[in-house]
């Protein structure tokens, strides 16, 4: 079973990379090596936490994602799923998502709490409203 993550896990995190490089998504400036293998460190970290946030503090790798400013949003956009109760083919664990929101909180300036981050507790119409919200204020 651990083969099986793994491989998905790389499988991913190049699709992500690829629709980044390829120009899906908002940009500001090209990916570059660099951002992408500390994206890829975050999702991997990230899929090994056996609780959500609060509870699991962010990973050291959001503040190294963070560092690469705005230039790393529309990555961390891609791991982020419109609806976190819905199955979407290829979408990260709610670890990743919430990671990935965490370091969006960190390179926006904004308070890392629900309605910016997914919350287990929270009502299904906010945790919708994420994907939504981050869209808005990348493209600010």
């Amino acid at each position: 079973m651990a083969m099986a993550t793994t491989k998905s896990t790389v499988r991913f995190a190049v699709m992500i990379v690829a629709a980044c490089s390829l120009g899906g998504g908002p940009q500001r400036k090209p990916t570059t090596p660099e951002i992408k293998a500390d994206v890829a460190r975050l999702v991997a970290h990230a899929q090994k936490l056996t609780r959500l946030w609060p509870w699991e503090p962010p990973v050291p790798e959001v503040d190294r994602v963070a560092r690469h400013g705005k230039a790393v949003a529309p990555m961390l956009l891609e791991l982020i799923g419109d609806d976190p109760d819905l199955p979407e083919f290829n979408r990260p664990e709610w670890t990743v998502q919430q990671q990935a929101e965490l370091a969006l909180c960190r390179i926006y300036g904004v308070k890392e709490q629900c309605g910016h981050v997914y919350c287990n507790r929270a009502l299904r119409e906010e945790n919708k409203a994420v994907k939504t919200y981050w869209v808005s204020k990348i493209a600010e």
